[in-house]
């Protein structure tokens, strides 16, 4: 089963939050620059696994002057590259609670305020629909965006997930259990040759959060 899509647009009524000063040296160099987005959000460390969490709802997508509007991580990294991370969601509900909301969390590049690329694990509950899913998530230039053959049904609730760019081209590839890697699906898109490239997690009107492990970008 396919799931929805749903706009990635959000009020843009409040102004992102400072990025964090207490993550150190060693985090830049592992992840880059952290934005909260909004003071309830928190962004942290721990042993080599990242955790980010939202503590309310309505932190998700992106703003209508096109700000990510989760809190993320962003790496600028240029050319071709390979990006890996295993994601762990923390706090889905149990099924059947009958309460509207979206949760999302995964990979994302950024190459300009409107081109953009998230691979991401999302769980759509509304009322007579619930599952686990990867999405793939496309925003151009001309102000579309689409889903290429994303949808996935996961069973497993940690995935690990891929994202490849050669050129203008990425791929995006998922591997359940520990197996191998299986392409989803590849985009052509507008890229800048320096992009910015991350992590993040969102949550349309409940709190959210997930941890990453084993995160890792590879220029070529």
């Amino acid at each position: 089963m396919r799931t929805l899509l749903v706009g990635l647009v959000a009020a843009a009524t409040l102004a992102a939050a400072p990025v964090p000063k207490d993550l150190g040296s060693a985090f830049a160099r592992k992840y880059g620059k952290a934005y909260r987005i909004d003071p309830a959000c928190e962004i942290s460390e721990k042993r080599g696994e990242l955790r980010i969490v939202t503590n309310r709802g309505g932190i998700y997508g992106f703003t209508q002057a096109n700000e990510f509007w989760m809190p993320h991580t962003t790496k600028p990294v240029t050319g071709d590259f390979t990006a890996t991370v295993t994601v762990t969601p923390l706090n889905f509900p149990a099924q059947g609670i009958q309460e509207s909301n979206i949760y999302q969390a995964g990979l994302h590049l950024l190459s300009d305020e409107k081109t953009s690329l998230l691979w991401t694990i999302r769980r759509i509950q509304v009322p007579g629909f619930y599952q686990t899913a990867g999405v793939c998530e496309c925003r151009m230039k001309n102000g579309s965006s689409s889903s290429p053959d994303g949808d996935e049904v996961y069973t497993k609730v940690t995935v690990r997930l891929r994202m490849e760019r050669r050129g203008e081209m990425v791929s995006v590839f998922v591997s359940k259990a520990g197996g191998e890697w299986t392409k989803v699906t590849t985009q052509r898109l507008d890229l800048k040759r320096t992009v910015e490239v991350g992590l993040h997690v969102g949550s349309t009107n409940k709190p959210y959060g997930a941890t990453f492990a084993d995160f890792d970008v590879k220029e070529k």
